[in-house]
């Protein structure tokens, strides 16, 4: 086990703090959205740290835990087929994912693609912090009268059947939702939170200051594969 590298991580999260000026992250002043979903997490609690054009930035705290929850709003110039047919290819998930080390799926109805994820995620390589291993349930919801596809993970714990990964901590989600929704033929609003606790040794400030533009880089991430890819697997063709 690596935990003094945790430790380590602190150190260096907590230097970087001092000697940058993280401008882009200052919270803006608070005011109305014109998005209704924006202006129902507002109403939830969640308050906004970064808005521009593209895409809104949120936190919320979750007490008793340390750990802030992060969510992530914007439009996206990709078809809705397209984002789903990537993001539901769990073979494109290195390409997107930040720090996805290895995957594993089980159980998954190709169909619904309900099913199981085994997730190792390694940051710096391996050697500022040690790998996180998450173990996943994955629920689907869709709602064609909506044009709304929710994609919802949780933890879930077996050890028997999923040992943890040797010298990973297993860490946990309390939820990760994704959700999509067609604007038109060509946009695709997506909605993504998190709340996640890395376990082991890690501190809040760190988990929260890594955690921050997670969102963010997520959503860019995903948008710009399927907008290259250009594929689209054609299961929400009739939905118009």
């Amino acid at each position: 086990m690596r935990h003094w590298a945790d430790y380590f991580a602190v150190l260096l999260a907590l230097l970087y703090l001092l000697l940058s000026t993280h401008t882009s992250f200052t919270p803006p002043p608070p005011s109305p959205s014109s998005d209704p979903d924006i202006s129902a997490a507002l109403q939830e609690g969640w308050s906004i740290t970064s808005s521009n054009a593209k895409m809104t930035l949120l936190k919320k705290s979750f007490p008793p835990s340390k750990t802030l929850g992060v969510r992530g709003v914007a439009t996206v110039d990709v078809p809705f087929g397209s984002l789903l047919t990537t993001f539901f290819d769990t073979s494109l998930s290195l390409k997107w994912v930040s720090d996805l080390h290895s995957f594993e799926e089980h159980d998954v109805n190709r169909k619904t693609h309900n099913g199981i994820l085994r997730q190792l995620y390694r940051v710096a390589g391996g050697v500022v912090v040690t790998d996180r291993e998450f173990l996943l349930k994955r629920a689907v919801k869709k709602s064609k009268g909506r044009r709304l596809v929710t994609v919802r993970y949780t933890s879930f714990e077996d050890e028997e059947r999923f040992p943890v990964a040797p010298g990973a901590v297993r860490s946990w989600s309390d939820e990760t939702v994704w959700r999509f929704t067609k604007v038109d033929e060509r946009r695709t609003k997506i909605d993504v939170l998190a709340r996640l606790d890395p376990r082991g040794s890690l501190s809040p400030l760190l988990v929260n200051f890594i955690q921050r533009t997670w969102p963010k880089t997520s959503i860019s991430r995903l948008a710009k594969l399927a907008k290259k890819r250009n594929k689209d697997s054609g299961e929400f063709k009739d939905w118009t």
